[in-house]
């Protein structure tokens, strides 16, 4: 007697044989030789007795087969492990991550590694811990990090990005399997005393096209073999009678703020309810999934497990912060999207939508972080001489470059930035006409007057890259306090369309008061009319007259009144 099992139809495993004899009703409960390295995602489990056909004269084969379907899941916050050492400090790389979890050909890909220190001693600070990431092997297809130099503590991590490169700081991705490997380079010297140099080295496969990871939203529970009656036994199961419901949907900054600009690190909160006089057990897991624009992004909550009584409400929040960028958004909530509650009395008031504004920075010039000693210019934007841009335009850009310093830079050096689009230094414009110098703490915009293509890029539709970069071409501004900051890079996508807002947004509730009813909210009514609306969604008047100083929303464009 034996068994063999497959998992999504590939890995197979056999168990040991058993001949000890099986009498009438007796079972006998046997192990696969093995295991299995666990992959994430949905997985497909069959399992065949008697796969040999030992037993020819069955009464049924039908019964010889079991089908589950099960999850695995990854952990975010795992960093990859590593051996210690001592004797000092060792860098090594536990894991590549990408930049999306989900690539197709022609697809941008930036590259970042976690790198332990598995020695007992500190790496010290002022060296560049730098990373390469060689694809395919090949020295010509190469993207780098080169820009951290904080030192990394005994047994702890580090998260390293690509930020240049061979081909740029990213990688066009191509169909079909590919290796990428990160190296930890020791270029110049860099930490040459590290314990061991030999295990620098990381790989990892991916093959083009790459799928986000799909789940099965009611996997299977595994089989009580034991007979133990509580083994395995899902804790909601034959409880009846339950529902949550959204009882609360809030967008806020970490100050807590709800006005929203472009940048801005926004936390979804969602407060779940129990409507019902039956209490939800502890170790069935509640959660939340956020949709925004039709499921351009998504964001899961962390899970809460321990209990939630009749009437009771817990507040749960997103695990990581979405970045805003401008415009109307449409902010879709479901709470359970695992299915963990079944037997709910309903589902319909598991979801809700609101609607909010996200207002461009357009009049913001960004920010800085001071330092002293001298001058020290840094990119901290860049524009474009058009909101909408379609493929076959011509765009010209600027830069705001601020002085983080606390002396002036001073004036009748050229202050250059080259505009480079997709890490190619042959598809460059540039500005060089500026020499005014730019004061301590102060702003100055630059903009494109020349290049290698002419002072205006010519715009080709998909994903972009456009890279501003202080140019100390034969010494200009030698003297300034950092070198290594002058960059900034932003993405396109064209065609990009111009920004715009609804009147009628909705408001964040207030979860510290929470509502015992909400009601649903209509995603596709938009009000026509002619008042003015704060950003909370407020009417404030069919004028701009008495307005206090600040942004409003006016037949769908952002108004400010100064």
């Amino acid at each position: 007697l034996a068994f063999s099992v497959k998992i999504n139809g590939k890995s197979s495993f056999a168990s040991r044989a058993y001949d000890g004899g099986l009498k009438a009703h007796q079972s006998i409960i046997l192990k696969a030789n093995g295991t299995w390295k666990a992959k994430v995602g949905a997985c497909y489990v069959e399992a065949f007795a008697d796969p040999e056909n030992n037993l020819p004269k069955e009464i049924s084969k039908e019964d010889n087969k079991r089908f589950k379907k099960f999850n695995v899941h990854e952990s975010a916050d795992d960093m990859g492990s590593f051996t210690p050492v001592t004797g000092g400090y060792d860098l090594v790389v536990t894991k590549i991550l990408t930049n999306t979890k989900s690539i197709k050909p022609g697809d941008r890909v930036n590259f970042s590694a976690i790198v332990a220190n598995a020695g007992d001693q500190n790496a010290p600070a002022g060296d560049v811990l730098g990373v390469q990431f060689q694809i395919d092997g090949k020295t010509d297809v190469i993207t780098w990090s080169d820009d951290y130099t904080q030192g990394l503590d005994s047994h702890n991590f580090v998260k390293v990005t690509a930020c240049g490169g061979t081909v740029g700081k990213e990688w066009t991705a191509t169909e079909g399997k590919h290796t990428v490997t990160a190296w930890i380079d020791n270029y110049g010297g860099r930490y040459a005393d590290e314990i061991n140099h030999g295990n620098n080295k990381f790989t990892i496969e991916l093959n083009i096209p790459m799928e986000e990871v799909q789940y099965v939203s009611n996997p299977d529970k595994p089989d009580n073999l034991t007979g133990n009656p509580d083994e395995n036994v899902d804790p909601i199961d034959n409880i009846k009678g339950y529902d949550v419901a959204v009882a609360g949907v809030r967008w806020e900054k970490a100050d807590g703020n709800t006005d929203l600009k472009e940048g801005d690190k926004v936390t979804f909160k969602v407060a779940i309810k129990n409507t019902k006089n039956v209490n939800i057990p502890a170790n069935v897991a509640l959660a939340f999934k956020v949709s925004l624009d039709g499921g351009k992004q998504t964001f899961m909550s962390q899970s809460y497990d321990k209990g939630l009584k009749a009437g009771e409400t817990v507040i749960l929040s997103i695990k990581d912060a979405w970045t805003a960028t401008p415009g109307s958004h449409v902010m879709s909530v479901l709470v359970d999207p695992e299915n963990n509650l079944p037997a709910e009395v309903t589902k319909e008031n598991n979801k809700q939508e609101k609607r909010f504004n996200v207002v461009g920075n357009s009049d913001d010039y960004g920010t800085f972080t001071p330092v002293t000693g001298g001058y020290d210019l840094v990119v901290t934007k860049i524009l474009m001489n058009t909101k909408s841009i379609k493929p076959g335009d011509r765009v010209n850009f600027s830069a705001i470059v601020a002085n983080a310093g606390d002396k002036d830079a001073p004036a009748n050096d050229i202050l250059g930035v080259q505009f480079q689009i997709d890490g190619k230094t042959d598809v460059i414009t540039w500005s060089d006409d500026y020499t005014k110098g730019v004061k301590s703490h102060k702003f100055a915009k630059v903009t494109a007057c020349g290049g290698t293509i002419g002072k205006d890029w010519i715009a080709t539709e998909g994903k972009h890259t456009v890279t501003a970069w202080i140019d100390n071409y034969a010494g200009r501004y030698a003297g300034e306090v950092n070198h290594n900051n002058n960059k900034l890079t932003i993405e396109l996508n064209i065609p990009t369309g111009a920004i715009r807002y609804i009147n009628n947004a909705d408001q964040p509730d207030n979860l510290d008061v929470i509502p015992t009813g909400v009601e649903a909210v209509n995603a596709g009514f938009e009000v026509q009319d002619t008042y003015y609306y704060d950003l909370q969604g407020r009417r404030c008047g069919t004028t701009a007259k008495g307005l206090k100083r600040g942004v409003y929303i006016h037949n769908g464009k952002k108004v400010v009144i100064k």
